[in-house]
């Protein structure tokens, strides 16, 4: 009888044990849990900094490109109107002309003439660093305001339109640099948001678990979409 009793004594002993070692291997499994949980709150986090890197590099890159295509262009209408004054005076020979009934015209009068004509067409008055710049083919002219007086919005909106599709090659290898840079993995969507004048980007960060192998879940993605900069004053559309 007194063997009995210490036997099942023992047993309560062991199975207190077995309850005490379940708890353990519980908690244990919950810290992983939540240090998995933590990770991917932590990499969620990781991957959002790395998708708005990459948009604003992106769209960082279209812009810079963009401005240069667009001062080019602005550039060469300068130097064609510059070059359309200089054969008007070559054709003169002189530093006047004979009017249609004969009346002497001073040169500064014809020039007077040949810029309301460009105003004309253009429907704008001239800005002055533009009417000195044809003038005498010198002299600094501020970019923005001579591109919209040079261009029509339509015109304008094609230009900045077609530079950030031909540079977006390029300002994709950007994005995919800052998404590096960010810890994250792959670039993995990236595309011109034309009717927002926008660039989007799509990132995504491998996690790192405990609890389940890596290569049973997807990848942590984030996305982002930037605004693409242009000149002040100037609504560029796509559509």
């Amino acid at each position: 009888m007194k063997e009995m009793k210490r036997y099942l004594k023992n047993e309560r002993g062991d199975g207190l044990m077995l309850v005490i070692i379940g708890m353990l291997f519980v908690s244990i499994f919950i810290c992983f849990l939540f240090f998995d949980f933590s990770n991917v709150f932590i990499s969620k986090r990781v991957s959002q900094t790395g998708a708005d890197a990459a948009a604003l590099a992106g769209a960082r890159s279209s812009s810079d490109y963009m401005s240069e295509v667009l001062k080019e262009k602005v550039e060469d209408e300068l130097e064609s109107l510059a070059d359309a004054w200089e054969a008007i005076k070559e054709a003169l020979g002189s530093s006047s002309s004979d009017g249609e009934e004969g009346e002497t015209r001073t040169i500064e009068e014809i020039f007077d003439e040949f810029i309301r004509g460009i105003e004309s067409s253009k429907g704008k008055s001239m800005p002055g660093d533009i009417r000195s710049f044809i003038w005498n083919g010198s002299g600094e002219v501020k970019g923005t305001p001579a591109l919209i007086f040079l261009f029509k919005d339509p015109q304008i909106s094609e230009m900045a339109c077609k530079a950030v599709r031909d540079h977006l090659h390029t300002s994709r290898q950007e994005a995919v640099s800052f998404t590096e840079k960010n810890q994250n993995d792959r670039l993995v969507d990236y595309q011109f948001l034309e009717e927002e004048f926008k660039i989007y980007a799509k990132t995504e960060r491998d996690g790192k678990y405990i609890t389940v192998p890596d290569s049973s879940l997807s990848g942590i993605s984030a996305s982002a979409a930037v605004q693409i900069g242009s000149p002040k004053g100037v609504k560029i559309s796509c559509s």
